[in-house]
Protein backbone atom coordinates (compact mmCIF):
# COMPACT_ATOMS: atom_id res chain seq x y z
CA UNK A 1 0.00 0.00 0.00
CA UNK A 2 3.03 2.31 0.82
CA UNK A 3 3.83 2.18 -3.20
CA UNK A 4 0.51 4.37 -3.72
CA UNK A 5 1.27 7.00 0.33
CA UNK A 6 1.97 9.80 -2.19
CA UNK A 7 -0.92 9.94 -4.30
CA UNK A 8 -3.42 10.61 -1.67
CA UNK A 9 -1.24 14.46 -1.52
CA UNK A 10 -3.91 14.59 -4.97
CA UNK A 11 -7.22 13.19 -3.29
CA UNK A 12 -9.34 16.22 -2.63
CA UNK A 13 -11.11 17.55 -5.04
CA UNK A 14 -11.06 21.48 -4.08
CA UNK A 15 -11.67 22.81 -7.57
CA UNK A 16 -14.74 20.64 -8.05
CA UNK A 17 -18.50 22.30 -7.42
CA UNK A 18 -20.84 19.71 -6.14
CA UNK A 19 -24.02 19.05 -8.34
CA UNK A 20 -27.36 20.71 -6.94
CA UNK A 21 -29.24 17.15 -5.47
CA UNK A 22 -26.28 17.12 -3.51
CA UNK A 23 -26.25 20.28 -1.82
CA UNK A 24 -27.05 19.97 2.04
CA UNK A 25 -30.06 21.00 3.67
CA UNK A 26 -28.73 20.06 6.70
CA UNK A 27 -25.99 20.06 8.87
CA UNK A 28 -23.55 17.25 8.15
CA UNK A 29 -21.48 15.64 10.77
CA UNK A 30 -17.70 15.16 10.81
CA UNK A 31 -18.39 11.18 10.89
CA UNK A 32 -19.97 11.42 7.39
CA UNK A 33 -17.57 14.35 6.02
CA UNK A 34 -14.67 12.22 7.29
CA UNK A 35 -16.84 8.62 5.69
CA UNK A 36 -16.77 10.61 2.26
CA UNK A 37 -13.46 11.77 1.97
CA UNK A 38 -12.40 8.21 2.64
CA UNK A 39 -14.46 6.82 0.11
CA UNK A 40 -13.66 9.24 -2.75
CA UNK A 41 -9.91 8.73 -2.12
CA UNK A 42 -10.45 5.11 -2.10
CA UNK A 43 -12.07 5.33 -5.30
CA UNK A 44 -9.65 7.80 -6.72
CA UNK A 45 -6.63 6.20 -6.64
CA UNK A 46 -7.61 2.18 -6.19
CA UNK A 47 -10.87 1.95 -8.19
CA UNK A 48 -9.68 0.18 -11.38
CA UNK A 49 -12.79 2.55 -13.24
CA UNK A 50 -11.21 5.30 -11.52
CA UNK A 51 -10.77 7.70 -14.59
CA UNK A 52 -14.43 6.06 -15.98
CA UNK A 53 -15.52 7.74 -13.11
CA UNK A 54 -13.42 10.57 -12.38
CA UNK A 55 -16.20 13.24 -14.19
CA UNK A 56 -19.00 11.63 -11.19
CA UNK A 57 -15.97 11.86 -8.17
CA UNK A 58 -16.83 15.64 -7.48
CA UNK A 59 -19.95 14.53 -5.61
CA UNK A 60 -17.94 12.42 -3.12
CA UNK A 61 -17.24 16.40 -1.84
CA UNK A 62 -17.28 15.97 2.24
CA UNK A 63 -18.24 20.05 2.15
CA UNK A 64 -22.02 18.74 0.18
CA UNK A 65 -22.53 15.00 0.10
CA UNK A 66 -24.87 14.46 2.91
CA UNK A 67 -25.24 10.05 1.71
CA UNK A 68 -21.46 8.74 0.74
CA UNK A 69 -23.71 5.28 0.54
CA UNK A 70 -25.94 6.03 -2.12
CA UNK A 71 -23.64 8.21 -3.93
CA UNK A 72 -20.86 5.86 -3.98
CA UNK A 73 -23.20 3.46 -5.07
CA UNK A 74 -24.88 5.89 -7.45
CA UNK A 75 -21.45 6.59 -9.25
CA UNK A 76 -20.07 2.53 -9.92
CA UNK A 77 -18.91 2.13 -13.44
CA UNK A 78 -21.22 0.98 -16.10
CA UNK A 79 -21.24 0.37 -19.58
CA UNK A 80 -24.10 -0.34 -20.98
CA UNK A 81 -22.27 -0.53 -24.65
CA UNK A 82 -20.14 -4.11 -23.61
CA UNK A 83 -23.07 -4.43 -20.37
CA UNK A 84 -19.45 -4.13 -17.96
CA UNK A 85 -20.95 -3.42 -14.80
CA UNK A 86 -19.53 -3.00 -11.10
CA UNK A 87 -22.57 -4.20 -9.04
CA UNK A 88 -20.01 -4.73 -5.96
CA UNK A 89 -18.15 -1.88 -4.64
CA UNK A 90 -20.06 -0.61 -1.75
CA UNK A 91 -19.23 1.73 1.20
CA UNK A 92 -20.01 0.24 5.27
CA UNK A 93 -19.93 1.53 8.78
CA UNK A 94 -19.74 -1.79 10.02
CA UNK A 95 -16.42 -2.94 8.49
CA UNK A 96 -16.18 -5.79 11.52
CA UNK A 97 -19.64 -7.96 10.65
CA UNK A 98 -18.75 -7.46 7.12
CA UNK A 99 -15.32 -8.92 7.46
CA UNK A 100 -17.20 -11.58 9.91
CA UNK A 101 -19.55 -12.70 7.53
CA UNK A 102 -16.98 -13.47 4.76
CA UNK A 103 -15.31 -15.69 6.91
CA UNK A 104 -18.52 -17.82 7.49
CA UNK A 105 -19.29 -16.06 10.83
CA UNK A 106 -22.59 -14.60 10.74
CA UNK A 107 -25.45 -14.04 13.40
CA UNK A 108 -27.83 -16.83 11.65
CA UNK A 109 -30.59 -19.68 12.14
CA UNK A 110 -28.33 -21.68 9.70
CA UNK A 111 -31.17 -21.46 6.46
CA UNK A 112 -30.46 -20.55 2.65
CA UNK A 113 -33.67 -20.82 1.04
CA UNK A 114 -35.05 -20.47 -2.51
CA UNK A 115 -38.45 -18.81 -2.96
CA UNK A 116 -41.91 -20.70 -5.34
CA UNK A 117 -45.07 -20.35 -6.07
CA UNK A 118 -47.49 -23.05 -6.06
CA UNK A 119 -49.49 -23.31 -9.27
CA UNK A 120 -52.72 -23.92 -7.70
CA UNK A 121 -53.83 -21.30 -5.19
CA UNK A 122 -50.52 -18.62 -6.17
CA UNK A 123 -49.14 -19.42 -2.64
CA UNK A 124 -45.93 -18.55 -1.93
CA UNK A 125 -43.16 -20.55 -0.15
CA UNK A 126 -39.69 -21.64 0.89
CA UNK A 127 -37.68 -24.38 0.49
CA UNK A 128 -34.45 -24.80 2.10
CA UNK A 129 -31.56 -25.04 -0.54
CA UNK A 130 -29.11 -25.34 2.42
CA UNK A 131 -28.77 -26.02 5.75
CA UNK A 132 -25.33 -26.04 7.88
CA UNK A 133 -24.58 -28.43 10.24
CA UNK A 134 -24.75 -27.49 14.23
CA UNK A 135 -27.16 -24.69 13.57
CA UNK A 136 -30.40 -23.96 14.91
CA UNK A 137 -32.45 -25.06 12.11
CA UNK A 138 -29.93 -28.59 11.75
CA UNK A 139 -30.98 -28.97 15.71
CA UNK A 140 -34.87 -28.39 14.73
CA UNK A 141 -34.48 -31.05 12.31
CA UNK A 142 -35.30 -28.81 9.13
CA UNK A 143 -33.45 -30.81 5.96
CA UNK A 144 -32.72 -29.67 2.76
CA UNK A 145 -35.85 -30.01 0.08
CA UNK A 146 -37.85 -29.40 3.52
CA UNK A 147 -40.80 -26.87 2.41
CA UNK A 148 -41.62 -23.91 4.71
CA UNK A 149 -45.70 -22.95 4.29
CA UNK A 150 -45.48 -19.54 6.94
CA UNK A 151 -43.36 -17.51 8.96
CA UNK A 152 -44.71 -17.01 12.37
CA UNK A 153 -48.16 -18.01 11.31
CA UNK A 154 -48.49 -16.31 8.42
CA UNK A 155 -48.22 -16.27 4.57
CA UNK A 156 -44.65 -16.48 2.89
CA UNK A 157 -44.54 -12.50 1.34
CA UNK A 158 -41.60 -10.46 0.88
CA UNK A 159 -42.60 -8.84 4.28
CA UNK A 160 -42.45 -12.07 6.52
CA UNK A 161 -39.24 -12.93 4.59
CA UNK A 162 -37.71 -9.45 5.75
CA UNK A 163 -38.94 -10.16 9.29
CA UNK A 164 -37.60 -13.45 9.26
CA UNK A 165 -34.24 -11.83 8.00
CA UNK A 166 -34.46 -9.06 10.65
CA UNK A 167 -35.61 -10.80 13.97
CA UNK A 168 -33.84 -13.05 16.20
CA UNK A 169 -35.93 -15.41 16.47
CA UNK A 170 -38.61 -16.97 14.44
CA UNK A 171 -41.36 -19.63 14.15
CA UNK A 172 -41.43 -21.40 10.78
CA UNK A 173 -44.54 -23.95 9.33
CA UNK A 174 -43.37 -26.66 7.62
CA UNK A 175 -45.50 -28.21 4.37
CA UNK A 176 -45.74 -30.02 1.10
CA UNK A 177 -47.38 -29.46 -2.58
CA UNK A 178 -50.35 -31.73 -3.32
CA UNK A 179 -52.16 -31.48 -6.28
CA UNK A 180 -50.78 -28.08 -6.67
CA UNK A 181 -51.44 -26.63 -3.67
CA UNK A 182 -49.66 -25.75 -1.17
CA UNK A 183 -50.61 -27.40 2.75
CA UNK A 184 -49.06 -26.46 5.65
CA UNK A 185 -48.70 -29.78 8.06
CA UNK A 186 -48.83 -27.88 11.30
CA UNK A 187 -45.00 -28.82 12.25
CA UNK A 188 -43.76 -25.68 14.00
CA UNK A 189 -40.04 -24.63 14.19
CA UNK A 190 -38.83 -22.55 17.06
CA UNK A 191 -35.75 -20.75 15.99
CA UNK A 192 -33.77 -18.56 17.74
CA UNK A 193 -30.21 -17.14 15.83
CA UNK A 194 -26.71 -17.63 17.33
CA UNK A 195 -23.53 -16.28 16.29
CA UNK A 196 -21.49 -19.38 14.40
CA UNK A 197 -19.50 -20.42 11.89
CA UNK A 198 -20.90 -21.73 8.98
CA UNK A 199 -18.45 -24.57 7.09
CA UNK A 200 -19.07 -24.25 3.74
CA UNK A 201 -17.81 -27.67 3.03
CA UNK A 202 -21.72 -29.14 2.58
CA UNK A 203 -21.01 -32.69 1.60
CA UNK A 204 -18.05 -34.66 0.27
CA UNK A 205 -18.37 -38.39 -0.97
CA UNK A 206 -16.81 -40.73 -3.60
CA UNK A 207 -18.79 -42.66 -6.72
CA UNK A 208 -17.39 -45.93 -8.25
CA UNK A 209 -18.60 -45.92 -11.70
CA UNK A 210 -17.26 -48.76 -13.44
CA UNK A 211 -14.05 -49.59 -11.49
CA UNK A 212 -13.41 -45.76 -12.35
CA UNK A 213 -13.24 -43.19 -8.37
CA UNK A 214 -15.11 -40.23 -9.20
CA UNK A 215 -15.15 -37.61 -6.24
CA UNK A 216 -17.84 -34.79 -5.04
CA UNK A 217 -17.81 -32.02 -3.28
CA UNK A 218 -19.63 -29.45 -2.45
CA UNK A 219 -18.19 -26.08 -1.38
CA UNK A 220 -20.41 -23.21 -0.76
CA UNK A 221 -17.50 -19.96 0.17
CA UNK A 222 -14.05 -19.27 0.17
CA UNK A 223 -13.22 -18.45 3.37
CA UNK A 224 -9.97 -18.90 5.17
CA UNK A 225 -10.73 -21.26 8.08
CA UNK A 226 -11.98 -23.97 5.15
CA UNK A 227 -8.23 -24.52 4.22
CA UNK A 228 -7.49 -26.69 6.30
CA UNK A 229 -10.10 -28.84 5.96
CA UNK A 230 -10.30 -28.70 2.30
CA UNK A 231 -6.45 -29.93 2.26
CA UNK A 232 -7.35 -32.75 4.96
CA UNK A 233 -10.20 -34.25 2.45
CA UNK A 234 -8.09 -33.57 -0.94
CA UNK A 235 -5.49 -35.97 0.89
CA UNK A 236 -8.55 -38.33 1.67
CA UNK A 237 -9.79 -37.96 -1.94
CA UNK A 238 -5.99 -39.19 -3.17
CA UNK A 239 -5.78 -42.43 -1.25
CA UNK A 240 -9.18 -43.40 -2.35
CA UNK A 241 -7.63 -42.61 -5.90
CA UNK A 242 -10.19 -40.22 -7.30
CA UNK A 243 -9.44 -39.50 -11.09
CA UNK A 244 -12.36 -36.98 -12.02
CA UNK A 245 -14.07 -34.33 -9.45
CA UNK A 246 -17.26 -32.61 -9.01
CA UNK A 247 -17.00 -29.58 -7.98
CA UNK A 248 -20.36 -28.34 -6.61
CA UNK A 249 -20.25 -24.61 -7.12
CA UNK A 250 -23.88 -23.64 -7.07
CA UNK A 251 -24.58 -21.94 -4.29
CA UNK A 252 -20.58 -20.43 -3.91
CA UNK A 253 -20.47 -16.87 -4.22
CA UNK A 254 -16.98 -16.82 -3.89
CA UNK A 255 -14.59 -15.43 -1.10
CA UNK A 256 -10.52 -14.78 -0.46
CA UNK A 257 -8.13 -15.36 -3.79
CA UNK A 258 -5.37 -17.05 -1.65
CA UNK A 259 -8.21 -19.89 -1.01
CA UNK A 260 -8.85 -20.24 -4.42
CA UNK A 261 -5.19 -20.62 -5.13
CA UNK A 262 -5.02 -23.40 -2.86
CA UNK A 263 -7.83 -25.08 -4.01
CA UNK A 264 -6.30 -24.48 -7.89
CA UNK A 265 -2.93 -26.32 -6.59
CA UNK A 266 -4.80 -29.62 -5.47
CA UNK A 267 -6.91 -29.58 -8.27
CA UNK A 268 -4.65 -28.63 -11.67
CA UNK A 269 -2.50 -31.38 -13.07
CA UNK A 270 0.41 -32.21 -10.31
CA UNK A 271 3.27 -31.06 -13.67
CA UNK A 272 1.45 -27.61 -13.57
CA UNK A 273 1.01 -26.99 -9.79
CA UNK A 274 4.67 -27.77 -8.80
CA UNK A 275 5.66 -25.47 -11.31
CA UNK A 276 6.01 -21.78 -9.79
CA UNK A 277 6.50 -20.37 -13.32
CA UNK A 278 2.59 -21.52 -14.41
CA UNK A 279 0.61 -18.31 -14.38
CA UNK A 280 -2.84 -18.99 -12.17
CA UNK A 281 -4.14 -15.55 -13.17
CA UNK A 282 -3.36 -11.64 -14.25
CA UNK A 283 -4.78 -9.02 -12.56
CA UNK A 284 -4.96 -5.95 -14.78
CA UNK A 285 -5.47 -2.75 -12.24
CA UNK A 286 -6.34 0.86 -13.14
CA UNK A 287 -3.39 2.23 -15.91
CA UNK A 288 -1.59 4.77 -12.85
CA UNK A 289 -1.14 1.47 -10.34
CA UNK A 290 -0.26 -0.57 -13.70
CA UNK A 291 2.07 2.18 -14.06
CA UNK A 292 3.72 2.09 -10.86
CA UNK A 293 3.82 -1.71 -10.76
CA UNK A 294 5.39 -1.59 -13.92
CA UNK A 295 8.29 0.98 -12.64
CA UNK A 296 8.77 -0.95 -9.45
CA UNK A 297 9.32 -4.15 -11.36
CA UNK A 298 6.19 -5.81 -9.56
CA UNK A 299 4.74 -8.79 -11.72
CA UNK A 300 0.78 -8.76 -11.85
CA UNK A 301 0.91 -12.36 -12.41
CA UNK A 302 0.03 -15.32 -9.81
CA UNK A 303 1.53 -18.53 -10.38
CA UNK A 304 0.88 -21.73 -9.21
CA UNK A 305 2.84 -22.92 -5.69
CA UNK A 306 2.05 -25.24 -3.06
CA UNK A 307 3.02 -23.72 0.16
CA UNK A 308 1.81 -20.18 1.76
CA UNK A 309 3.75 -19.11 5.02
CA UNK A 310 1.83 -15.87 6.00
CA UNK A 311 2.51 -15.47 9.94
CA UNK A 312 0.84 -13.23 12.48
CA UNK A 313 3.57 -11.69 13.63
CA UNK A 314 5.05 -10.31 10.18
CA UNK A 315 1.86 -10.26 8.03
CA UNK A 316 -1.13 -9.82 10.29
CA UNK A 317 -2.81 -13.26 9.61
CA UNK A 318 -1.99 -16.52 10.17
CA UNK A 319 -1.91 -18.57 7.03
CA UNK A 320 0.69 -21.34 7.06
CA UNK A 321 -0.61 -24.01 4.97
CA UNK A 322 1.41 -26.62 2.29
CA UNK A 323 -0.64 -29.14 -0.60
CA UNK A 324 2.60 -30.72 -1.97
CA UNK A 325 1.49 -33.87 -1.34
CA UNK A 326 -2.45 -33.42 -1.69
CA UNK A 327 -2.62 -32.70 -5.60
CA UNK A 328 -5.24 -35.55 -6.92
CA UNK A 329 -3.87 -35.85 -10.32
CA UNK A 330 -6.65 -34.98 -11.71
CA UNK A 331 -8.30 -35.96 -15.04
CA UNK A 332 -11.27 -33.84 -15.44
CA UNK A 333 -13.36 -31.68 -13.34
CA UNK A 334 -17.04 -31.38 -13.87
CA UNK A 335 -18.21 -27.64 -12.40
CA UNK A 336 -21.68 -27.42 -11.13
CA UNK A 337 -22.66 -23.77 -11.55
CA UNK A 338 -25.98 -21.19 -11.33
CA UNK A 339 -26.59 -17.84 -11.13
CA UNK A 340 -25.60 -18.28 -7.39
CA UNK A 341 -22.20 -18.93 -8.14
CA UNK A 342 -19.74 -15.95 -8.28
CA UNK A 343 -16.16 -14.63 -8.01
CA UNK A 344 -13.67 -16.74 -6.86
CA UNK A 345 -15.70 -19.54 -8.06
CA UNK A 346 -15.94 -18.41 -11.84
CA UNK A 347 -11.92 -17.34 -11.38
CA UNK A 348 -10.99 -20.93 -9.98
CA UNK A 349 -12.81 -22.58 -13.10
CA UNK A 350 -11.51 -20.16 -15.81
CA UNK A 351 -8.26 -20.33 -14.12
CA UNK A 352 -8.17 -23.72 -14.56
CA UNK A 353 -9.46 -24.05 -18.15
CA UNK A 354 -6.03 -23.21 -19.77
CA UNK A 355 -4.58 -26.48 -18.14
CA UNK A 356 -7.40 -29.46 -17.98
CA UNK A 357 -10.73 -30.13 -18.86
CA UNK A 358 -13.57 -28.33 -17.14
CA UNK A 359 -17.12 -29.21 -18.00
CA UNK A 360 -19.86 -27.21 -16.71
CA UNK A 361 -23.08 -28.19 -15.67
CA UNK A 362 -26.27 -26.44 -14.44
CA UNK A 363 -26.99 -22.82 -15.76
CA UNK A 364 -25.58 -19.21 -16.32
CA UNK A 365 -23.24 -18.00 -13.42
CA UNK A 366 -23.42 -14.69 -11.78
CA UNK A 367 -20.18 -12.85 -14.13
CA UNK A 368 -18.49 -11.11 -10.90
CA UNK A 369 -14.92 -10.78 -13.25
CA UNK A 370 -13.17 -8.34 -11.21
CA UNK A 371 -11.06 -8.37 -8.09
CA UNK A 372 -12.48 -6.57 -4.94
CA UNK A 373 -10.15 -5.49 -1.33
CA UNK A 374 -11.67 -4.80 1.62
CA UNK A 375 -10.25 -1.45 3.27
CA UNK A 376 -10.60 0.72 6.13
CA UNK A 377 -8.89 4.14 6.69
CA UNK A 378 -5.59 2.79 8.69
CA UNK A 379 -5.32 0.51 5.64
CA UNK A 380 -4.56 4.11 3.83
CA UNK A 381 -4.01 7.22 6.79
CA UNK A 382 -1.43 7.39 9.01
CA UNK A 383 -4.27 9.80 10.41
CA UNK A 384 -7.55 9.95 10.51
CA UNK A 385 -10.95 10.76 12.16
CA UNK A 386 -11.83 7.89 14.95
CA UNK A 387 -15.55 8.65 14.64
CA UNK A 388 -14.67 6.10 10.82
CA UNK A 389 -12.97 3.64 12.77
CA UNK A 390 -15.78 0.74 12.04
CA UNK A 391 -16.08 2.25 8.14
CA UNK A 392 -14.98 0.12 5.33
CA UNK A 393 -15.04 -0.13 1.57
CA UNK A 394 -15.45 -3.09 -0.48
CA UNK A 395 -13.63 -1.92 -3.73
CA UNK A 396 -13.20 -3.12 -7.07
CA UNK A 397 -9.39 -3.01 -7.59
CA UNK A 398 -8.30 -5.16 -10.55
CA UNK A 399 -10.02 -7.52 -13.24
CA UNK A 400 -8.64 -11.15 -13.49
CA UNK A 401 -7.82 -13.03 -16.24
CA UNK A 402 -6.50 -16.64 -16.61
CA UNK A 403 -3.15 -17.60 -18.39
CA UNK A 404 -4.56 -17.03 -22.19
CA UNK A 405 -5.30 -13.44 -21.46
CA UNK A 406 -9.44 -14.57 -20.96
CA UNK A 407 -11.81 -14.12 -18.32
CA UNK A 408 -14.68 -16.44 -19.15
CA UNK A 409 -17.27 -15.09 -16.74
CA UNK A 410 -16.80 -11.69 -18.17
CA UNK A 411 -19.75 -10.11 -19.10
CA UNK A 412 -22.62 -12.15 -18.35
CA UNK A 413 -21.33 -15.24 -16.29
CA UNK A 414 -19.85 -18.60 -17.49
CA UNK A 415 -22.40 -19.99 -20.09
CA UNK A 416 -22.63 -23.98 -19.21
CA UNK A 417 -21.72 -26.74 -21.52
CA UNK A 418 -25.04 -28.47 -20.28
CA UNK A 419 -27.40 -26.63 -19.47
CA UNK A 420 -29.99 -28.01 -16.72
CA UNK A 421 -31.95 -26.72 -14.28
CA UNK A 422 -32.03 -27.60 -10.48
CA UNK A 423 -35.55 -26.42 -10.32
CA UNK A 424 -36.97 -25.94 -6.63
CA UNK A 425 -37.82 -29.73 -5.89
CA UNK A 426 -34.56 -30.19 -3.85
CA UNK A 427 -32.93 -33.55 -2.60
CA UNK A 428 -30.18 -33.97 0.51
CA UNK A 429 -26.23 -33.55 -1.02
CA UNK A 430 -25.01 -36.51 -2.93
CA UNK A 431 -28.12 -37.95 -4.08
CA UNK A 432 -28.18 -38.63 -7.46
CA UNK A 433 -32.03 -37.65 -8.29
CA UNK A 434 -30.76 -34.34 -7.99
CA UNK A 435 -30.17 -33.25 -11.36
CA UNK A 436 -26.73 -31.32 -11.60
CA UNK A 437 -25.21 -34.07 -9.88
CA UNK A 438 -26.85 -37.19 -12.29
CA UNK A 439 -26.00 -34.97 -15.12
CA UNK A 440 -22.43 -35.21 -13.96
CA UNK A 441 -22.43 -38.73 -12.90
CA UNK A 442 -23.69 -39.51 -16.62
CA UNK A 443 -20.60 -37.43 -18.41
CA UNK A 444 -18.52 -39.75 -16.28
CA UNK A 445 -19.56 -42.79 -17.66
CA UNK A 446 -22.58 -43.47 -15.33
CA UNK A 447 -25.77 -45.30 -17.06
CA UNK A 448 -29.16 -44.60 -15.94
CA UNK A 449 -32.51 -46.33 -17.18
CA UNK A 450 -33.96 -42.39 -17.75
CA UNK A 451 -32.06 -39.23 -18.11
CA UNK A 452 -31.54 -36.76 -15.79
CA UNK A 453 -33.18 -34.56 -18.75
CA UNK A 454 -36.43 -36.58 -18.37
CA UNK A 455 -37.04 -35.76 -14.51
CA UNK A 456 -39.51 -32.75 -13.50
CA UNK A 457 -37.63 -30.43 -12.30
CA UNK A 458 -40.00 -28.25 -10.15
CA UNK A 459 -43.92 -28.74 -9.04
CA UNK A 460 -43.89 -25.46 -8.62
CA UNK A 461 -43.27 -22.57 -10.31
CA UNK A 462 -39.72 -20.93 -9.12
CA UNK A 463 -40.10 -17.32 -7.77
CA UNK A 464 -36.49 -16.50 -7.03
CA UNK A 465 -33.56 -17.99 -6.42
CA UNK A 466 -31.45 -17.26 -3.77
CA UNK A 467 -31.48 -13.84 -2.68
CA UNK A 468 -28.53 -12.26 -2.69
CA UNK A 469 -26.76 -9.76 -0.06
CA UNK A 470 -25.07 -6.85 -0.79
CA UNK A 471 -21.78 -8.39 -0.47
CA UNK A 472 -22.76 -11.43 -2.89
CA UNK A 473 -20.13 -12.04 -5.61
CA UNK A 474 -16.73 -11.75 -3.58
CA UNK A 475 -13.16 -12.30 -4.75
CA UNK A 476 -11.09 -10.44 -2.47
CA UNK A 477 -7.47 -10.10 -1.87
CA UNK A 478 -6.02 -10.21 1.47
CA UNK A 479 -4.04 -7.00 2.97
CA UNK A 480 -1.47 -8.93 3.18
CA UNK A 481 -1.24 -9.60 -0.69
CA UNK A 482 -1.21 -6.36 -1.83
CA UNK A 483 0.99 -5.05 1.39
CA UNK A 484 3.45 -7.59 -0.41
CA UNK A 485 3.72 -5.75 -3.54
Amino acid sequence: MAVFGNCFMNSCHDDQQPSEDETPSVTISGETKSATQFAADLLDIYYVWNKEIAKDLPRLDPDTCTNPFQVVQEIRYHDPATGVEDKWTFLTSQLSSLKESVEGIQTTYGIVYKAGKAPQGSANYLVAATIYDDSPAAKAGLKRGDIIAQINGKAVTEETMQEMNLQSSVTLTTGSLKDGQLVPDGNTLQLTAVKMYTNPILHHQVYDINGKKVGYLCYSSFDLESVGLLIELFKEFKKAGIEELILDLRYNGGGYVVTELVLASMLAPEAVAHNPKAVFEREQYNSVIMETFKEEGISTETCFQTSWNYTAEKNGIDFVYDTSDANLGLKKIYGLITVNTASASEALLGGLMPYMEVETIGTNTHGKYCTGQMLSPEDIYSKYNTAIKEWGMYVMISIYQNANGETPCMPNGIKPDKEVAEGIDLVPWGDERDPLLRTALESAGKVYETSAEGRSASQGILVKDIPHTAAFGKRIALPVLLNSL
